[in-house]
């Protein structure tokens, strides 16, 4: 990958993670966020396009481990959510 893309990567905190309290944060915004079960099925997703809408609810998830993939315009990057 690029140097911009693993600087983009870096920047895109998600937080908390594991994460128990049923709502996901992030610290940026300008992307598309898909969560994934680990058959590949879409279980939430959600476009974050302005700076005052940076939560997702994740409190309908089961506990387990899910992938989050975040698209914009900087590439696609993949990180993994644990659900306690």
């Amino acid at each position: 990958s690029s140097a911009a893309s693993d600087v983009y990567k870096r920047q895109v905190n998600m937080y908390p993670n594991p994460n128990m309290e049923g709502t996901l944060f992030f610290d940026a915004w300008g992307f598309y966020a898909s969560v994934h079960d680990l058959s590949g099925k879409v279980v939430i997703s959600q476009e974050f396009i302005s700076e005052d809408k940076q939560t997702l609810n994740v409190n309908d998830l089961s506990k387990g481990s899910y992938i989050v993939t975040l698209t914009s315009n900087k590439g696609i990057f993949r990180k993994t959510l644990i659900i306690l």
